[in-house]
């Protein structure tokens, strides 16, 4: 089933120079990756959910990727740029899903509700337009996001870039 989402996920990590070994595993709860890193759990329903980025299965899937490239890059949580432009990841992982808004320092609503979550929704952006900046900042302009969220891209296109 998600067989195709899958080899387009990993097509476009591949041309980042990023690979992860995973399973997909389907799931009636809310999508949700290991924290061994081995499975994604995907939730097809929830390609609906308005609050990403894009309501798509592969943009879920690169999301739950994002959870996973955070735990293979621990020393992420501790950066202190990270903690500027993101927040802090190492806090309790207690996600607020209160009523959000469109907010022009955030990607997307969901990215609000805690800080991972916020860096895996850029996290998710960037895979899916394939670290190409100028397609990048064109979408920011046109969704009417500011220069936070800008340099979280920037950021990230460099710390995957110093990864080769």
């Amino acid at each position: 089933m998600f067989i195709i989402t899958k080899w387009r996920a990993n097509r476009m990590l591949s041309k980042l120079d990023l690979s992860f070994k995973y399973k997909i595993r389907k799931t009636k709860d809310e999508s949700w990756s290991s924290h061994n890193c081995k499975f994604v759990y995907l939730n097809p329903d929830d390609r609906k959910c308005s609050m990403m980025a894009e309501e798509s299965e592969l943009h879920i899937l690169l999301h739950e990727l994002g959870h996973i490239f955070v735990e293979k890059h621990k020393k992420i949580k501790k950066d202190p740029n990270v903690i500027k432009l993101f927040g802090d990841m190492r806090k309790f992982y207690r996600r607020d899903l209160s009523r959000k808004h469109e907010n022009p320092d955030f990607i997307s609503h969901y990215s609000q509700v805690h800080p991972e979550d916020n860096f895996v929704e850029v996290f998710a952006v960037y895979t899916k337009n394939e670290g190409n900046m100028k397609k990048i900042r064109k979408l920011l302009t046109k969704k009417h996001k500011n220069q936070k969220v800008l340099k979280q891209f920037i950021w990230l296109d460099k710390f995957i870039k110093s990864l080769k």
